[in-house]
């Protein structure tokens, strides 16, 4: 445990030197230097060319972004706001691995088929939905039962908790 009683805690940061090659090998997208230099400055970055070949950049880190520990996170960062529907899309490079049936996994598997047979079927619920769907499936809804709000939903459509099954 530390105390902070003086500004000697306060955490510092290293220079990152990411490279525009580095950008490349990690999401695929070809980014250049200005292109670099300008999302990382509008999030706060301290930043500058350093004239190396390949082409990078020199990053001072703020203390305020501690989740920031190395040049994979700033590309995350660069991606985050370019936007991740520009990462081409390709193939791999190779085939994946056969996968092992571990012996749950092949429990769960004949005992769904055999359920199946006997004519059960699965279904998948979704328990997050939105306030005008609650009201179309119980429009009678108490108010000793309102539903449950999330309070930093991911989207309108999934911010109550149902209320019944």
């Amino acid at each position: 445990m530390q105390i902070a009683h003086n500004s000697h805690f306060i955490p510092t940061n290293d220079n990152i030197s990411p490279s525009t090659k580095e950008v490349k090998r990690l999401s695929g997208l070809e980014v250049t230097v200005d292109e670099t230099l300008g999302v990382l400055r509008a999030l706060g970055f301290e930043c500058q060319e350093t004239g190396l070949l390949p082409p990078q950049i020199s990053v001072f880190v703020p203390y305020w972004r501690g989740d920031i520990k190395c040049a994979a996170d700033l590309v995350e960062e660069i991606i985050r706001i370019i936007g991740y529907d520009k990462i081409p899309v390709t193939r791999l490079s190779a085939s994946l691995p056969p996968q092992k049936l571990t012996p749950e996994r092949s429990f769960k598997q004949k005992l769904r088929n055999t359920l199946v047979s006997w004519g059960f079927q699965e279904i998948l619920t979704y328990s997050l939905t939105s306030m005008e769907k609650l009201q179309r499936l119980s429009p009678k809804l108490e108010p000793k039962i309102a539903p449950l709000q999330v309070a930093n939903p991911m989207t309108k459509e999934q911010e109550y908790l149902l209320t019944s099954l």
